[in-house]
């Protein structure tokens, strides 16, 4: 609070978070939102990309996990269900890249999970080319009310890759919910187990998913440049600026 009375300017990552803070501070917060480096080649990757039809499709998660808040329950029940549905086992693959195993471990029983790949640490670089790679990512937040206001980073880095997105956790009052409808590069699925398999299949059997059709121009707000023209921008209007 104190440094709220004392800031010439106060920004936060979401809209929800801009009410709150402003509400508690009483006076004005901005939002500027995490965002992403974007190269000619991922926009190229975003407006020219074709489904992936190879078995298994790959679902990646770059990222750690936090027991309580981050949940990959929903997925790993999905796929199994649908395995056990068609009869057919390594039509699916989901890989943890930056979570440990025993975090992993926790959410699964190793013996009927044979479709879950346990990666670990990789770099960066790597992680967005596996992601670049990749059928789905799968995004995962907390369905709780303190995070609804939640706009990770991993959010705009997925985003950028071109690939869909499975959200579990965010509900429809969230900012990631927001977002992602927006832009048209993911869905949230919150805790709805027949709908997430639904999807799936509809994939497998090489139907498009209709809620993947990404907005060039909401996606483009997100790029580090246009986030840093809005910081700018508010800087300039508050010491009056002329440039």
């Amino acid at each position: 609070e104190t440094v709220g009375k004392n800031a010439d300017i106060i920004t936060t990552i979401s809209n929800e978070l801009s009410i709150e803070l402003s509400t508690f501070l009483n006076r004005d917060v901005h939002t500027i939102t995490n965002g992403f480096d974007m190269t000619e080649f991922q926009l190229e990757n975003i407006i020219k990309r074709e489904k992936l039809k190879n078995i298994p499709i790959k679902i990646v998660y770059t990222g750690m996990i936090y027991p309580g808040r981050r949940d990959p329950t929903l997925i790993i029940s999905a796929i199994s269900n649908i395995e056990k549905k068609l009869g057919l086992k390594n039509i699916f693959e989901l890989s943890f890249y930056g979570t440990s195993s025993k975090t992993i471990k926790k959410f699964i029983n190793i013996d009927n999970c044979h479709f879950i790949h346990q990666c670990g640490f990789v770099t960066r670089d790597l992680a967005i080319q596996i992601q670049n790679d990749a059928d789905f990512v799968l995004l995962l937040e907390s369905e709780k009310e303190d995070a609804k206001g939640t706009l990770t980073g991993k959010l705009f880095e997925y985003m950028f890759s071109g690939t869909p997105i499975i959200s579990i956790g965010s509900n429809e009052n969230s900012s990631i919910w927001k977002v992602l409808n927006t832009s048209k590069t993911g869905k949230c699925y919150m805790q709805n187990l027949d709908e997430l398999e639904k999807d799936l299949l509809l994939y497998l059997n090489n139907k498009k998913n209709d809620w993947f059709q990404p907005e060039i121009n909401e996606i483009l707000k997100y790029t580090r440049k246009r986030q840093a023209e809005l910081l700018f921008n508010l800087i300039k209007n508050e010491y009056k600026i002329n440039i």
